[in-house]
């Protein structure tokens, strides 16, 4: 019994090395039918125990995944950049997974590192599995969109918005991709879009009116800040932006009270310059000339701010106090945005020397 157990077990080995090779083998011996069965019958229990031992490894992956998922939520809303350190790391020692490009393409985002946000998404997006999830086509768009690959990330919000989802989000990213690209008209219907699905996002309400205002429909700027003014009318950037278009509409005095608005909630510099520029408009010189006071108070270091004071002095025929903002104008020369400002005053200055004044 034991030479036959020993032959039997030698032909299960030669029957496996065979199969292995992919070589024809026919016996018609019962020894040899036999020692095809228990060769079946080993390489299938073989194969189950893989199975087995396989779906346990996932299973246990799938949980440390869920776990290091739960994490990595927590440490988003903490802003922990610690912590989502040491979970990149823990995904890192992970076998490979488009769960785990996701994962890391989230931290590679919060952590503004966008060429690498982008790859990771990239990577996860391959997966039939997660190509339909349009929380992620959306990822890797603003991840693009941040990395200066418009067109890229136009395509992205695009495609979030194929799948079928009426996404305000989608349609407000996929608007500033479009302002990105020059396509103003496209952005002005996606961002309409986003404010009919979700009317309170304050930042569509800014992007279009900026929009409306560059075209220089003012009437439509105003109706576009009109909603989030009378939400909120201690938003700084509303009331700048409405008080331009109320000016640029004809209506001054409207204008001016925006301004102030704006002025007792957070004083400004360029606010303060532009009302003492609307005194002065108005041959309210008095009134001007403590706007630029104001101004220069908040930004002693604008040569701007001294040259449009001394326009004031001049016409006031002060040319002592006009000389010495002028002066100091030039002695902030280097702070000039435009070299015809800096001749203007030099242009000045020597009028006033040859008047001997």
């Amino acid at each position: 019994m034991k030479r036959v157990f020993f032959s039997l077990g030698l032909a299960i080995s030669c029957l496996l090395a065979l199969r292995g090779l992919a070589l024809p083998f026919s016996l018609d011996s019962q020894a040899n039918k036999l020692n095809l069965k228990l060769a079946d019958k080993i390489e299938n229990s073989e194969k189950q125990e893989k199975l087995i031992q396989a779906e346990k490894q996932e299973r246990e992956a799938n949980q440390r995944l869920k776990t290091l998922g739960i994490r990595l939520k927590a440490a988003l809303e903490a802003e922990n950049e610690r912590d989502l350190l040491k979970i990149d790391e823990e995904l890192l020692a992970l076998p490979s997974s488009a769960k785990i490009a996701a994962l890391r393409g989230v931290i590679a985002f919060y952590r503004r590192d966008y060429p690498k946000a982008s790859l990771f998404m990239e990577a996860a997006l391959l997966d039939p599995r997660l190509s339909a999830k349009s929380s992620l086509r959306l990822l890797l768009g603003q991840a693009e969109l941040l990395a200066g690959k418009s067109f890229l990330a136009w395509r992205n919000f695009d495609k979030a918005l194929r799948l079928g989802s009426e996404n305000w989000f989608a349609f407000y990213l996929r608007g500033l991709a479009s302002i990105e690209l020059g396509d103003t008209e496209a952005a002005k219907k996606d961002l309409q879009r986003s404010l009919d699905l979700n009317p309170k996002h304050r930042a569509t309400y800014l992007n279009l009116a900026w929009l409306e205002f560059n075209d220089g429909d003012y009437a439509q700027t105003r109706e576009v800040l009109l909603a989030p003014y009378r939400r909120n009318g201690e938003d700084l950037e509303v009331l700048a932006l409405l008080a331009q278009a109320e000016d640029s509409l004809g209506n001054a005095a409207r204008g001016k009270e925006l301004l102030e608005e704006y002025q007792k909630l957070s004083p400004d510099p360029a606010v303060e310059a532009q009302l003492a520029s609307h005194a002065f408009g108005q041959g309210n010189y008095q009134d001007a000339l403590m706007g630029y006071d104001r101004a220069i108070g908040l930004q002693a270091d604008n040569p701007i701010l001294y040259l449009n004071r001394a326009m004031i002095y001049l016409n006031q025929g002060d040319e002592g106090k006009a000389r010495a903002d002028l002066t100091r104008a030039l002695d902030l020369k280097l702070r000039f945005s435009r070299v015809e400002l800096e001749l203007e005053t030099r242009e000045l200055l020597r009028r006033l020397d040859g008047a001997g004044l």
